[in-house]
């Protein structure tokens, strides 16, 4: 949870947000970096003086015909602490769109993580005994973008189930250290930008597999952004 309040035409966050496997922010005080608050207070009232507004619009019932920075801070706070404890009851597909992202790219690039001690499962797997080891761990038929269309389609908060990502990535990667890869996960930054949750993250493995990774959720949920350096 999140107090808001807004300070010199800034809004300023203090407080913790959490998202999935994309980590917990914390701004300790409210001059903290950690999550911040976008746009401004001017921009913000020229947009809610329109009929709609693609940034805001989700937040109208929040914000509009308010006029004093004190009321607009404490409905953004309302707003997006409303998000995390409707963001909590979806985590699955959150965390599912992360990870499919992911294994897609070391799929396409046959990623190696056999050759980062922290990634493997120990015992699960003796990769010196094999020739070629990316040849066995990856192949088209196992692949998780065969599981493409039942991930990305459709709205995070939907009631019709979709496929869980995370549990066929276990069974595709027994040897993967999933536990691990969610425990390495270091919170970078997370910007609160009208509709939409920016999350920064990497991952305390050397950012081989998460390197200051962008995922940019929607008001439903829906990643809409996804850049991992």
């Amino acid at each position: 949870m999140i107090e808001v309040i807004c300070k010199e035409n800034y809004f300023l966050a203090r407080g913790t947000f959490s998202i999935g496997l994309a980590g917990i922010y914390e701004n300790k005080n409210f001059d903290d970096k950690k999550i911040t608050i976008r746009p401004s207070l001017h921009y913000m009232l020229r947009e809610l003086e329109k009929d709609t507004s693609s940034l805001y619009n989700p937040l109208f019932p929040f914000l509009k015909n308010k006029r004093k920075k004190e009321e607009l801070a404490k409905g953004l706070e309302v707003y997006y602490n409303q998000k995390e404890t409707e963001l909590r009851q979806h985590l699955k597909k959150i965390n599912g769109d992360i990870l499919f992202h992911l294994f897609s790219y070391m799929e396409h690039c046959a990623f190696p993580f056999w050759e980062m001690k922290q990634a493997v499962i120990s015992g699960s797997m003796d990769f010196r005994t094999l020739d070629k080891p990316e040849n066995q761990i990856y192949s088209p038929e196992k692949s998780i973008r065969n599981y493409q269309a039942n991930l990305c389609y459709g709205s995070g908060n939907e009631t019709v189930p979709k496929s869980d990502i995370e549990s066929k990535l276990r069974e595709l990667y027994p040897m993967f250290n999933f536990d691990g890869l969610y425990a390495s996960v270091i919170p970078e930054y997370l910007c609160l930008n009208g509709r939409f949750l920016e999350a920064i993250f990497s991952d305390s493995w050397g950012r081989h597999l998460f390197n200051f990774a962008l995922n940019c959720l929607d008001e439903n949920f829906m990643c809409c952004e996804w850049e991992n350096n």
